[in-house]
């Protein structure tokens, strides 16, 4: 039988059923919005795809714990900006190829868990695309890198006596390619910044599963792997994100049943839910939103698709505090962080 854990219950995920005004409801959320613009028109060396165009971010600690849990990474240039060590092999990729990262990290029980994803998971994949093995494997490189912060951070929980834990949502637009990494149920969405009618002004391509027991096919698994769900859809009675990093006392109860493998575009080999990296659209500007659940569990999808066209001329931290202010209207109490992203393929 399963050892008691003694630890508080996560949030619970899926959409919530909140009337205007709920939790946040005029009070107690007194802390500013963190925000980030950053404009990268145009950059690129002559011949390279340059998706990028504007990405901008909010994040608010919400009313459950003093300080945000969440964490969030925006790179431009990912192998400029992290550079090798002595130790790297030589890249072997184009000297052409830019990758842009725009990560969410969802901390629970402390902020060590997502501090240490937002701070490392982005250089073990660096560290593999430099390697030349995955120059032209993303998806290869993605998993790995989960794995390897997986290790190293649970390394250093069980030394340090810390059963914090994250989602992981790390998207990766390569060229005119979108890939995502994600273990948890945070999510990255992609959508027209103008729908070209009425009818398209919704239509929208979730890039990732959002882990939890309410998945068919992820509670199967859960089960098969002698996991125990509450009928509130707890993991052990404790944790409804089914993955993430971290969480080493939940782990040790049954190993296997919370697990940090990711999903998302570009990952099929393996995946419960497969699909293929998103390609964008030539000439046709698409909004990229990344978000931890804050916003997810209490804002319909088609909301935060019509709240981002209507407001397409704002800029991008200007819309991702909208869609803030947005949630915590509909009663949202969460750490809530949203990146979005206007990505432009020529």
């Amino acid at each position: 039988m399963p050892r008691a854990l003694k630890r508080q219950p996560t949030k619970k995920g899926g959409l919530q059923d909140m009337k205007s005004g709920g939790a946040a409801g005029g009070g107690g959320l007194s802390a500013a919005f963190e925000t980030l613009d950053l404009d990268v028109s145009g950059r690129g060396a002559e011949g390279v795809v340059c998706a990028v165009q504007k990405v901008g971010q909010a994040t608010q600690v919400g009313t459950r714990h003093p300080e945000n849990e969440d964490r969030a990474t925006v790179i431009d240039d990912l192998l400029k900006t992290v550079l090798p060590d002595a130790s790297t092999k030589a890249y072997v990729g184009s000297a052409n190829d830019k990758i842009s990262i725009y990560g969410v990290y969802d901390g629970h029980g402390g902020e060590l868990a997502s501090d240490w994803a937002n701070k490392n998971l982005h250089k073990y994949f660096a560290t593999l695309i430099r390697q030349g093995n995955y120059a032209d494997a993303v998806p290869v490189a993605l998993g790995q890198a989960f794995a390897r912060c997986e290790k190293e951070f649970c390394d250093w929980s069980a030394a340090n006596d810390d059963t914090s834990g994250s989602c992981a949502t790390m998207a990766v637009v390569r060229g005119n390619q979108v890939f995502v990494g994600n273990a948890g149920d945070s999510k990255c969405v992609v959508f027209p910044v103008k729908p070209k009618s009425r009818m398209s002004s919704s239509k929208h391509v979730d890039l990732n599963p959002r882990h939890g027991t309410e998945l068919k096919l992820e509670r199967k698994r859960i089960l098969a792997a002698g996991g125990k769900i509450n009928k509130d859809g707890a993991v052990f009675g404790v944790l409804y994100p089914s993955r993430g990093f971290g969480d080493i006392d939940v782990k040790a109860v049954k190993a296997g049943v919370v697990t940090a493998i990711p999903e998302g575009a570009g990952i099929e080999e393996g995946s419960l839910y497969p699909q293929p990296a998103y390609t964008l659209e030539k000439g046709v500007e698409t909004f990229l939103i990344n978000a931890s659940d804050g916003l997810w569990d209490f804002v319909e999808d088609a909301e935060v698709i019509k709240l981002s066209q209507k407001n397409a001329g704002k800029s991008e931290s200007e819309i991702a505090q909208l869609l803030l202010k947005q949630a915590r209207v509909r009663g949202s109490d969460d750490d809530i962080t949203i990146v979005v992203v206007k990505l432009l393929a020529a």
